[in-house]
């Protein structure tokens, strides 16, 4: 096989907590252990000359600080987690998709993909037999599955996105984009998410603090939230709530006494294979009858894919978040 690049530069390790194994497991949520700024609101910024074409060789680095030289454009890619899949074909990279895992389940072409194992059970002997030119890795991946990769395909960019918000989304649309001489098409996606997020923060920016209500937003019931330096913490803020845990990073478990003591006005859950739904839970727990949230029947449960997968649809996330914590602005 023709070398595609040159690499160099060590990548940074990301820790993946134990406890969020079980979830880490469906490729829905980020890696931990960075400090995140999700506060703001994101700002990516399509350039304005319509020259989007991409020279090469291509000096980039991955979101781990890899470097890469790219030789030419990738052309056949094989996709290690349901976000990067959905990047890839929110570009128009289909035809070039060789390969995802077996939870790369939107869009409906990716269930058609042959399959490399899982999400955190690669099968590193199908990617092989596959021979792709790129092979587009999660944090998961960084510490066992690259180096094993990197052993077994010297020749292959083993390019690793990271994001852990969504300006880092809009990023990696653009790097993956960049080294698939797919610029232009990257670019427009990113320019119709920023329009999504801008539908919702325009609305949003300018809210006091007495006119945004407290949520909590439930990863597991009754009392598994997220921290600041998760991207659903900047979903809340954007969407014109105020996270009841600020204090707090990762995805830590609250008491109920917390819990209750915080009061939420609102419960957001996204149901994850538990026994009965999460929003049920919520609303059928004892110990959570005095929360305003219960008492005035405001627990919604949103999809877990667009809150959760680190990939385009994060934006739509935003959207439904700030539809249940704000609906007087009828947003669609």
């Amino acid at each position: 096989m023709n070398s595609l690049i040159r690499k160099s530069s060590i990548p940074k390790l990301v820790t993946v907590s134990l406890l969020l194994a079980s979830i880490m497991v469906l490729g829905l949520l980020p890696g931990c252990g960075n400090s995140v700024d999700n506060t703001t609101t994101p700002t990516t910024t399509p350039p304005v000359t319509t020259n989007y074409t991409v020279t090469f060789p291509l000096t980039v680095k991955d979101q781990t600080g890899q470097s890469f030289i790219f030789t030419k454009p990738a052309t056949k890619i094989v996709s290690l987690s349901p976000g990067n899949t959905e990047i890839a074909f929110s570009i128009g990279l289909d035809a070039n998709i060789i390969g995802d895992t077996t939870y790369c389940d939107y869009p409906a072409a990716a269930t058609t993909k042959s399959k490399m194992g899982g999400f955190s059970d690669v099968n590193t002997e199908l990617v092989i037999n596959a021979q792709p030119d790129l092979i587009l890795t999660s944090n998961i991946h960084v510490a066992k599955v690259v180096p094993q990769l990197k052993t077994l395909l010297p020749n292959t960019a083993i390019f690793t996105l990271d994001p852990r918000n969504l300006q880092d989304i809009m990023d990696a649309i653009i790097l993956v984009g960049k080294i698939t001489d797919h610029l232009k098409q990257a670019t427009e996606e990113v320019a119709a998410l920023q329009a999504k997020i801008n539908s919702v923060t325009s609305k949003t920016q300018t809210l006091t603090t007495a006119q945004r209500p407290k949520v909590l937003y439930v990863l597991y019931p009754p009392s598994m939230t997220v921290g600041t330096d998760t991207p659903q913490y900047q979903l809340i803020v954007l969407a014109g709530g105020v996270s009841i845990s600020p204090n707090s990073t990762g995805y830590p478990t609250m008491s109920i006494e917390d819990l209750v003591a915080a009061n939420p006005d609102i419960i957001i859950t996204s149901s994850m294979g538990t026994s009965g739904s999460a929003r049920d839970q919520m609303l059928n727990n004892p110990q959570l009858k005095s929360i305003n949230a219960i008492k005035n029947t405001k627990v919604f449960d949103i999809d877990g894919n667009i809150l959760q997968r680190m990939g385009p649809r994060l934006a739509d996330g935003l959207v439904a978040m700030a539809q249940v914590i704000h609906p007087e602005f009828g947003l669609k």
